[in-house]
């Protein structure tokens, strides 16, 4: 079983996500997952030649430039309220210790 496997084994099982599709893109996988008609995830699979950390900010250049940022670690939202979206992600969160 692969790491992006396992990770979406994990999403599925532990958090309840359902796969929509898994596709191969040239040399790399992509796993497409909902959790609500409303919230879904995509888990690419790593490139395996690449170091982490990963980002426009880590590589040499003096300016930040999206095409130093290979196949890797990140994460997406799409929201319809932003202002709403970052209002409850500041939010306390029942059972949940530490800053909020």
């Amino acid at each position: 079983m692969s790491d992006l496997e396992r990770l979406a084994k994990f999403y599925k099982e532990i958090l309840g996500f359902e796969e929509l599709e898994s596709l191969k893109f040239g040399e790399f996988r992509v796993i497409w997952l909902r959790l609500s008609p409303v919230f879904a995830l995509h888990l690419i699979e790593r490139n395996p030649e690449t170091k982490l950390l990963e980002g426009p900010w880590s590589s040499t250049a003096a300016i930040a430039n999206p095409k130093n940022l290979p196949r890797g670690h990140h994460i997406c939202f799409a929201v319809l309220n932003y202002d709403s979206f970052i209002q409850t992600l500041n939010s306390p969160f029942h059972g949940v210790k530490g800053k909020h």
